[in-house]
């Protein structure tokens, strides 16, 4: 018998996994896959909104936000050929989903600066941001903006009123109103009037003043620092602090007025005298004739009877 043949063959032997060494390479991929599709889904929903061009608003900086908390963030923006309009693509938060459907406004915000509210002045800092009013729907993903930001429709617990005015200039937004020297609302908004004629003012009431506003209420501009030599308050009469810069508007009430309802319409005067003298509603209108012409008699003139106020010179011919 030969050595040879007492000596063990090696033998090939088959693996019991023969794929574990793939297992951990194809367990990485799946991880990854699944951990992009979960980002993918967890996205909230994409708008691209219109603007006309202005500076300030960058791509993953500027800010969405609805009632001053954040709800999404710019991820880009585009010039359009024309360079008077730009894109700007937001990425909202998941939980916007099904709040941006039809009706849902878009604003750039925190462009101009008040002096009678303190958070604006971050804009200075920050750079504007872009404000959203929701409307409940499937998301509309491209949208037209609005050039002004607007008075919320949503906004709680208050009464919008409208006051017509003669000059745009009179108030800013943002500015007080008093009554009696309390504050009771402030300036949302301005615009033109619909017909071009004049100028609106939006003015917000707080719910817990409005039993001090009835439909017979008086609106007058009270931001003007004012000097007087004679009457019943002589001086230098100088608005609150807060409103020199922005201006403010006071009123006041007579009683036995409607209730005012949601955008009644009021006029709003020049100085607390106009307010108090204008004709009411059922005041007699005369018209006189003067030898020799009016000599320096001017729209609002006191009428007195026997030295008692009893009406007001409203126009002069």
């Amino acid at each position: 018998m030969s050595q040879s043949s007492s000596t063990p063959q090696a033998q090939n032997r088959k693996p019991r996994w023969p794929g574990l060494i793939w297992a951990v390479p194809v367990a990485a991929l799946a991880i990854v896959g699944w951990l992009a599709l979960r980002s993918y889904l967890d996205q909230g929903p994409t708008v691209t909104v219109e603007f006309p061009t202005t500076g300030g608003i960058k791509a993953n900086h500027t800010s969405v936000k609805f009632r001053g908390v954040t709800v999404g963030q710019v991820t880009g923006t585009r010039l359009a050929k024309s360079l008077d309009k730009m894109s700007v693509t937001i990425r909202f938060d998941p939980y916007m989903a099904g709040h941006l459907g039809k009706g849902t406004r878009y604003w750039i915000a925190g462009k101009e600066v008040s002096f009678s509210d303190l958070s604006s002045l971050k804009s200075l800092i920050a750079g504007p941001y872009i404000g959203v009013d929701p409307h409940p729907g499937p998301t509309v993903h491209k949208v037209v903006g609005l050039s002004q930001e607007p008075v919320l429709k949503s906004e709680p617990k208050g009464l919008t009123l409208i006051l017509q005015s003669d000059h745009f200039n009179v108030v800013e937004r943002a500015a007080p109103i008093f009554y009696q020297g309390m504050q009771i609302g402030e300036v949302r908004g301005k615009a033109q009037a619909p017909d071009g004629d004049g100028f609106r003012i939006y003015a917000f009431i707080s719910q817990k003043y409005l039993h001090l506003i009835n439909a017979r209420s008086r609106f007058w501009n009270s931001g003007n620092i004012r000097f007087a030599l004679l009457g019943k308050d002589p001086g230098l009469h100088l608005p609150p602090s807060n409103a020199i810069l922005s201006g403010a508007i006071s009123v006041f009430t007579p009683e036995s007025g409607k209730p005012a309802t949601e955008n009644m319409q009021f006029h709003l005067y020049p100085s607390a005298q106009a307010a108090r003298w204008a004709p009411r509603s059922n005041a007699v209108f005369y018209q006189l004739v003067l030898p020799g012409g009016p000599k320096g008699l001017a729209s609002g003139a006191a009428v007195r009877l026997e030295g008692a106020r009893v009406g007001t010179v409203t126009a002069v011919d």
